[in-house]
């Protein structure tokens, strides 16, 4: 079958098939380097994300921190009069406007887990949120025992939960990201690995089909060609290869049959001028 491929025919395989390989090399090394950027973008994203999350969290526990020190204040008298009271509630409000900011900031980051989670913890937010400007509100008008009775641990304690949970998933996530970028890394090695093999096969096959189909041959060829240099007319040529070298082959027995014709007539006009000379004397 391979000899009735030709050489051109045959090289245009080759070419196609180490296309191939390059084409399906190219696939997978992009692919793995857009999911390593994917994945590194992610894993900024999120980090970024826990980060501002991390500020609304101390941010609650500065707040009521200072709210409490408010209280105090005012339950000791330290505080000559309102003006210094309530600008100190300002600020205190201040911050927990800050604390609403940033929330609103993580809000705005892409979700990439835990869409109900997030859900809980903006709910969870608001009753943490309200109920500090709800001890603000008490703090102004002297309502200490309203601000005592205020079940704000519970809130605070609710929001700290979620957040605690959201940490933990964060953990997974990360650890998943870390997983499929691995994997990908190890995919892409494998490939790798396959594809040079395979152009090895492929080199070695190429090897022995030119040798079988072109070298081999043409050294019977050229070595047909000497005998016939020397006048050896009547060795068979019996010459196997490619296409090429078969027409090559089939030509160069055309040409010997004809110089045996000739050397045949040749001899055959010598030996009747011989015959006829002979007569003659």
């Amino acid at each position: 079958m391979l000899e009735k491929v030709k050489i051109s025919t045959g090289m245009l395989f080759i070419l196609i098939a180490f296309l191939l390989m390059q084409l399906i090399s190219s696939f997978y090394f992009f692919r793995f380097i857009n999911s390593q950027n994917e994945i590194n973008n992610t894993m900024t994203i999120q980090s970024e994300k826990t980060h501002v999350l991390d500020r609304v969290w101390i941010g609650f526990l500065e707040n009521r921190s200072l709210l409490n020190i408010i209280s105090k204040g005012v339950m000791k008298g330290v505080y000559e009069n309102d003006e210094q009271k309530n600008k100190r509630l300002d600020y205190a409000k201040e911050q927990v406007e800050k604390t609403k900011s940033d929330w609103s900031e993580f809000k705005s980051m892409p979700t990439k887990f835990g869409e109900d989670l997030e859900s809980k913890m903006d709910a969870a937010f608001n009753e943490y949120h309200g109920a500090q400007l709800e001890l603000i509100h008490y703090l102004r008008n002297n309502r200490l025992d309203d601000f005592d009775n205020q079940p704000t641990s519970d809130y605070q304690n609710t929001f700290g939960k979620l957040y605690e949970n959201y940490y933990a998933e964060d953990v997974i996530y990360h650890d998943n990201l870390i997983q499929n970028s691995k994997s990908n890394e190890t995919l892409t090695i494998w490939i790798t690995i396959l594809l040079l093999i395979s152009i090895c096969i492929t080199i070695i096959l190429v090897w022995f089909g030119i040798r079988r189909l072109l070298i081999l041959p043409m050294n019977h060829f050229l070595e047909s060609i000497q005998h016939i240099a020397k006048g050896n007319l009547i060795r068979p040529i019996d010459v196997t290869g490619s296409y090429e070298i078969k027409k090559l082959s089939e030509t160069l027995r055309d040409m010997q049959n004809e110089l045996s014709k000739t050397v045949s007539d040749v001899r055959d006009g010598a030996n009747a001028i011989y015959s006829g000379a002979s007569e003659i004397a």
